[in-house]
């Protein structure tokens, strides 16, 4: 690679070595061209170009959630101050959606407030409703309990004393009817007298006879069949409780869905009520520090015609570029076959072609990693963008065209020989030396290379003299 790349020089510079010194002319023959191998320091170059940027640029994005038109810019070129308005996008739509938003916010505070009042009334009806199935539980309780405990005790010594009662009737009646039959005998009575004994005695064999029916109905079908009305009264109301505590749970649970729900209406128009104020700011666009407006990123440059009033601009795309003019760097790209001579740190002079007369120097601060591909122009070639911080970019303005030389490497005290000595020949770097008016091919290793000359690692001595032109075979 690098004696492909002295050797096309020598074409260019051996017109110059024609009026060089060490041209020689036989006594008689045609001039000869020499050249000794000296002893300098080499500086080799790497050449670029590109152009002038801000060393720090404030790109200005939209910050519009869509897209929006500009309606206002600044002229590009002009300079401007911090927080300076320099562009306006149109607003209608944004201020539209707005007034729809605060409409909407105010009914979902209206609903909201009416879903919590509705909750609360909820919540006292249900305290309500259960105390009142709550006392009815109690109140069945008691009912049973007084049942068990009192009532049915109670019908059960009724009916158990009127047994007793209306057979110690009969007893009496039996006797009562021997009786007055021996009275009749001895005449003390009648015998009708007898007849209503004999009445009586039915009469009270009859109730008897009811009270222990009554007794045994009692015992086997009345009071378990009060006492049954009595349980289920209470099994009812137990029910009821249960079916009450469910009901308020479920009517509690949707009346505080439906807080929930409103107040997740309203908490989503609110955000984006807020985002379309926020929005509503961001049509207005200000400038984040002093600087020079450029339009749209200045790496693509052929984007800039899409900023003027009018235009559509969307979320991301660069409206604007604001360089920080305090430090200005040369962006130039350098071919893949010379980049990796580049290093930081290198020092470089930079011109361009506004400012003709002056000459900057700077220093490499940046060498790209990704090479920039120029296959999009058609052409299979690969640059490497180097970026170099000038000492002074004062009287400079971004987009200004420049040509840098870049020192790449140093030679000290080398040994060097002009490029167009050296010859190719079957893989192999050679010169033709001339020593007491012969000739011989020596075959030499080359080190760097500069523009115009070469330094010799092997092969050569200081004040060897070599040929310019291959001799003739």
């Amino acid at each position: 690679m690098r004696a492909d790349r002295w050797m096309r020089m020598a074409v260019l510079l051996l017109g110059c070595v024609l009026l060089a010194p060490g041209c020689r002319r036989g006594s008689d023959g045609p001039v000869v061209l020499m050249e000794t191998a000296r002893r300098e320091d080499m500086v080799v170059l790497v050449r670029a170009s590109g152009e002038i940027r801000a060393a720090e640029s404030n790109k200005v994005y939209p910050q519009i959630k869509g897209g929006a038109t500009i309606e206002f810019i600044v002229p590009e070129g002009e300079r401007v101050t911090n927080s300076q308005v320099v562009a306006r996008f149109g607003a209608e739509e944004v201020e539209k959606q707005i007034r729809t938003l605060e409409s909407r916010l105010i009914e979902q505070e209206n609903r909201l407030d009416a879903a919590q009042t509705a909750l609360e009334v909820e919540k006292m009806d249900n305290i309500k409703n259960l105390k009142a199935a709550e006392q009815a539980v109690t109140a069945a309780g008691m009912k049973l309990k007084k049942y068990r405990e009192g009532d049915a005790p109670l019908e059960e010594r009724k009916a158990r004393l009127q047994v007793e009662t209306t057979a110690r009737e009969l007893t009496m009646k039996e006797t009562r009817v021997k009786d007055i039959e021996g009275l009749l005998e001895e005449g003390f009575v009648t015998q009708d007298q007898v007849e209503e004994e004999r009445i009586a005695l039915e009469r009270a064999k009859v109730a008897h006879e009811t009270a222990k029916v009554e007794e045994t109905l009692n015992e086997r079908y009345t009071l378990p069949l009060r006492e049954t009305e009595v349980v289920n009264t209470l099994e009812s109301a137990q029910t009821d409780l249960e079916k009450a505590r469910k009901n308020g749970a479920v009517r509690l649970r949707q009346k505080e869905q439906d807080v929930e729900s409103a107040r997740r209406s309203l908490e989503n128009t609110t955000e984006e009520l807020e985002d379309a104020r926020e929005e509503l700011t961001a049509c207005v666009v200000s400038a984040p520090t002093d600087g020079i407006v450029t339009y749209g990123d200045p790496s693509r440059s052929w984007r800039r015609s899409e900023i003027q009033v009018g235009a559509r601009i969307s979320r991301g795309q660069v409206l604007m570029t604001i360089p920080d003019m305090s430090g200005m760097v040369a962006a130039v790209n350098v071919s893949e076959a010379d980049i990796h001579r580049v290093g930081l740190g290198q020092e470089a002079i930079v011109r361009s072609e506004a400012l003709a007369d002056v000459v900057m120097r700077g220093k490499v601060t940046k060498v790209a990693e990704v090479a920039n591909s120029g296959g999009w122009l058609g052409v299979d070639v690969k640059e490497f963008q180097v970026e170099i911080l000038l000492d002074d970019g004062s009287d400079l303005k971004p987009g200004f065209s420049c040509r840098a030389e870049i020192e790449a490497v140093r030679v000290t005290n080398g040994l060097t020989l002009p490029l167009q000595s050296i010859f190719r020949e079957e893989e192999e770097l050679v010169v033709y030396r001339s020593t007491k008016g012969r000739v011989e091919r020596v075959v030499i290793r080359v080190g760097e290379t500069s523009d115009t000359r070469a330094q010799i690692l092997e092969g050569v001595s200081e004040g060897d003299t070599v040929m310019l032109v291959a001799p003739e075979a």
